[in-house]
């Protein structure tokens, strides 16, 4: 079992470590970087550990999350026995943006 990140998914989570660390300091950011590799341990471990997305599924990926910090969750699908995550969601932002990002999937 293996965690694969999409571009976007490394994109969103990397601007987002820039930005905790420009405004809340670097040892915010080490936190959710922590955060962010236990979460994947997990993810290795049990794939199936984030809840099912109800707004992102379809007939052929079952999107699922898994939270790694208060504001912040993976979004991701498991397939062949891999975790592929999608997306870096901060949940501040409308759900309806989240569905029309991972569309275009």
């Amino acid at each position: 079992m293996i965690v694969n990140w999409s571009d976007y998914a490394q994109f969103e989570f990397l601007k987002t470590l820039d930005y905790v660390e420009e405004h809340f300091g670097e040892q915010t950011r080490n936190k959710l970087f922590n955060s962010v590799n236990h979460t994947n341990d997990i993810l290795i471990q049990n794939p199936f550990a984030g809840r099912k997305e109800p707004l992102l599924g379809n007939d052929m990926i079952q999107y699922r999350s898994i939270l790694v910090s208060d504001i912040n969750r993976i979004i991701y699908f498991v397939d062949k026995g891999n975790v592929n995550v999608v997306d870096f969601w901060d949940m501040r932002r409308d759900p309806d943006f989240l569905a029309k990002r991972i569309s275009n999937y």
